[in-house]
């Protein structure tokens, strides 16, 4: 075995000439290398060369010339010493104790060749103590000086496009999918998309306080990396919104850049971007997708629960509220990384090897007094922005970001992809709201610098023509996750600080939340900690009741025999029958319209009808972002309407939402048929729930009218609810003009 050594130097003005050459077949050989690293390809190393490193290679070759190891050092003057930097290398097999031994040799012999005092090395090798022990035992210095995030989530990519999405998240499942309803266009870009990308990075750099590299740098990027380089540029509506580089090498492949505009956030042109990626680097061979650093903190965490196995934990299993994560650098990105299905991954870091003793002495010293006086500006800059916002107007706090949504499609979509949203947050119950007097909001809120993703549809009314205030109400809502209460508690201070520029007084919620988990017992603790009360729930109920679908199908109760029997048999013995939308006929619209006990419930019950009749034809499948609503009405053998019911579904969620008798409390039959009816549909349209409400179908809910055996041939169970909250939002300059008790009468308790 032998070493050689191949140098060069080069400058920001190199001539073509002097542009570094790697040994014959190196990029060949980091390609098929299992340690090899887009970051020690030859074009990698000629880029950084025109930006003013010099580069330079240490090469470990057998006695037939072919490679056994390598490097590609670049060398840099910083803090007076000359450096040298292997970014993703040494290229070696580390479980073998002769090339290891030779690559630190011939790392050694370059360096001092070419005045080196220090030589960094950053492999791509996960953190194990083995492998820490093996670097000590080397000569190598565990290094205060990292450049690569040493930190990372990967992504497997074996199996199909279906194998990819289930491995990622609900949420972020749901995204991909949500990009491709909405037109988002992936396409890979050439030469004269350049200009785009370098708009697009500078909007990012502004968007997140940081200075890109220069147009020319990019641009020489592509020129020398064309079969290892990929641009992806997501498209919506033929507007190149957002991008990323894609970086391909072996069977690995890299998230290397992106970047975003704040244009049609509502097509998730990110998520689109990502989920191409990796389909096309699996095309090109690729085993992983990398994302490309993450808050190193987390990958230690992640490393030393998984003990000494040198694999990091799912992001999922770590300890800690993403609601509370910082809002600032790494932190904010790892937000979204952590939901595609990848693995955290730890690497060993940055290593020094010396080579004057002395003067590493002195670099490690000055690392880090350059890393405390870093660390003294940054807490420097958090105390002066404190001390700021402490002194500044609550008026001109910055609460967070806000978006008003005109597109009922992509509202919907964002109800849709919320887990605890109902049809009252849906666009269409909205509309059938305004024609009943109120007034509609529809924000997309997002806490601190990150974009607005929570859906909040909020209902105003001026509490009466003379008085120049309003209330709000927020019904099957806000859509927040209320596992994390730190972000749930900045999303209501938020909603609270709008409602107070709509001169809005007071506000309801009703979110639903059920109350029989660790979880609902928290959200009621925080909202009463938080000045919100509970009021009284009238006919709406703090529970609910929900029939779970997928089972085969359900029987129903006879109740002559007291036995289980279908409901056909029930149907033909009771003279019933089920008429749904395509029959409804004027007799049942006036049989809705006048079987309500108040004009609220008459107008509410006209807003029902417009809604229904204005709904285009139904599809099918959960992910459907098309709203349904269905009428069902239960006649006797004369045709007279016994019973009516609005069913409504958004996604895979169906609910009811009016049930009106024809006589005050209802036989068990009807109700069961009309939910046997209810189910059907439902099940049809691929539904996994349907949430029957408070009453259950029957005119009061009592057990004494029947509940019992309606929940049972419904396969129905209770679930306790969070119930209404309201908030007073008070302003000193409307305290004294409208007293309490008078919004209470005009906006009594429901």
């Amino acid at each position: 075995m032998s070493l050689s050594f191949a140098t060069v130097r080069g400058t920001v003005a190199a001539a073509e000439a002097d542009l570094f050459e790697a040994a014959s077949g190196w990029d060949d050989f980091v390609g098929t290398h299992p340690s090899g690293h887009v970051l020690q390809l030859e074009g990698w190393a000629r880029l950084k060369q025109r930006v003013g490193w010099q580069v330079h290679q240490a090469v470990l070759a057998g006695a037939d010339g072919t490679l056994q190891a390598g490097a590609l050092v670049l060398q840099q003057r910083r803090l007076g010493l000359s450096l040298g930097y292997v970014p993703g290398g040494p290229v070696v097999d580390w479980s073998c104790p002769a090339d290891v031994d030779g690559i630190r040799t011939a790392l050694l012999q370059c360096a001092r060749t070419h005045g080196m005092h220090v030589v960094k090395i950053e492999p791509d090798l996960p953190d194990t103590p083995t492998h820490r022990r093996q670097l000590a035992r080397l000569g190598f210095r565990p290094s205060g000086q990292t450049v690569q995030p040493r930190s990372t989530i990967k992504v497997e990519l074996a199996g199909s496009d279906a194998d990819l999405l289930g491995r990622m998240k609900s949420k972020w499942r749901y995204n991909v999918r949500r990009a491709r309803r909405a037109g988002t266009q992936v396409r890979v870009g050439g030469s004269a998309d350049l200009e785009r990308w370098h708009a697009l990075m500078q909007a990012t750099g502004r968007r997140q306080g940081f200075v890109p590299h220069a147009p020319s740098y990019f641009e020489a990027a592509f020129e020398l990396l064309p079969d290892h380089l990929e641009l992806l540029l997501a498209d919506v509506e033929g507007e190149t919104v957002a991008a990323v580089v894609l970086a391909l090498c072996g069977g690995s492949a890299w998230y290397l850049w992106g970047a975003s505009s704040n244009r049609h956030r509502h097509a998730m042109p990110n998520y689109a971007l990502h989920f191409a990626a990796m389909q096309r680097a699996r095309a090109a061979g690729a085993g992983t997708y990398d994302l490309w650093g993450i808050p190193d903190s987390l990958g230690a965490v992640a490393t030393a629960m998984r003990g000494a196995q040198g694999q990091g934990d799912w992001p999922d299993s770590l300890p800690v509220d993403l609601a509370r994560l910082p809002q600032r650098d790494l932190w904010t990105v790892y937000r979204m990384k952590q939901g595609f299905g990848g693995r955290i991954e730890r690497r060993v870091g940055a290593w020094d090897l010396p080579v004057d003793e002395l003067a590493w002495r002195g670099y490690a010293v000055a690392v880090n007094l350059q890393d405390q006086v870093q660390r003294a500006l940054s807490e420097a800059r958090h105390h002066l922005r404190s001390n700021l916002e402490r002194g500044r107007p609550r008026e001109s706090q910055p609460f967070g970001s806000c978006s008003d949504v005109a597109d009922p499609v992509a509202w919907n979509q964002s109800i849709i992809g919320c887990r605890l949203s109902g049809w009252q947050q849906s666009w269409q119950a909205g509309e059938a709201a305004r024609q009943a007097g109120w007034s509609v909001r529809r924000w997309m809120l997002g806490s601190g610098s990150d974009h607005p993703d929570h859906a909040v549809q909020v209902l105003l009314r001026r509490l009466d023509p003379s008085i120049p205030v309003s209330v709000a109400e927020v019904r099957d809502g806000p859509c927040l996750d209320w596992n994390g209460l730190a972000e749930v508690a900045g999303m209501l201070e938020l909603l609270e600080h709008l409602l107070t520029g709509e001169d809005c007084v007071g506000v309801r919620i009703s979110p639903l939340v059920p109350t029989n988990s660790a979880v609902g017992m928290s959200a009621l603790s925080h909202l009463e900690a938080n000045g919100w009360r509970s009021v009284a729930h009238g006919r709406q109920g703090v529970s609910t009741w929900k029939s779970p679908l997928g089972k085969d199908n359900a029987l129903l109760p006879d109740s002559g025999t007291g036995t289980l029997a279908p409901a056909a048999d029930v149907a033909a013995r009771a003279g019933l029958a089920v008429v749904t939308s395509a029959c409804v006929n004027a007799r049942h619209v006036q049989f809705l319209k006048d079987a309500v006990r108040g004009p609220g419930d008459r107008a509410k019950s006209e807003a029902v009808l417009d809604v229904l009749t204005r709904m285009d034809s139904p599809r099918s499948g959960p992910d459907c972002d098309h709203s349904e609503a269905r009428l069902f009405v239960v006649e006797n053998r004369h045709h007279d309407p016994l019973m009516a019911v609005v069913a409504v579904r958004l996604g895979c969620r169906a609910s009811v939402q009016q049930v009106v008798h024809a006589v005050q409390g209802a036989n068990v039959e009807p109700c069961l048929l009309a939910g046997r009816s209810i189910l059907a549909w439902a099940r049809r349209r691929d539904c996994v729930e349907v949430d029957w409400g408070s009453t259950l179908l029957n005119a009061d809910g009592s057990e004494a009218n029947g509940t019992a055996p309606i929940a049972e041939g419904l396969g129905a169970v209770r679930l306790p609810m969070a119930g209404i909250w309201q908030k007073w939002l008070w302003q000193g300059k409307w305290a004294n003009r409208v007293p309490l008790p008078i919004v209470e009468r005009i906006w009594p308790a429901p």
